[in-house]
């Protein structure tokens, strides 16, 4: 098992692989590089896992705050339009009294 992490880590795994390969012959060499090769792959995919579910999560929180700006904008919007449509009806009608 050490040995499989040593390879798949990259940490010195050449000369694993040549020490085994004198000593059990030159066909193990294939075992190190598919090893190599699968686990750079799977290191690889675990990475891309991990960003791929931190930029979900910032995506997720730009969103809501958007949402909130949103929320808040149109609550101005309404509250600017009431105040403009009050201040109109005031200056066209100054004692206040509403005429059907």
């Amino acid at each position: 098992m050490l040995t499989v992490f040593i390879v798949i880590t990259g940490e010195n795994w050449n000369e694993v692989m040549h020490n085994t390969c004198n000593k059990f012959g030159p066909f193990y060499s294939i075992y190190f590089i598919s090893i190599v090769i699968c686990g750079n792959f799977m290191l690889l995919n675990l990475f891309l896992a991990i960003l791929l579910k931190y930029i979900d999560e910032m995506n997720t929180e730009y969103d809501h705050i958007k949402n909130e700006a949103l929320k808040t904008a149109r609550k101005n919007l309404v509250v600017e339009v009431i105040q403009g449509a009050v201040a109109e009806t005031l200056a066209a009608n100054p004692t206040g009294h509403l005429h059907a």
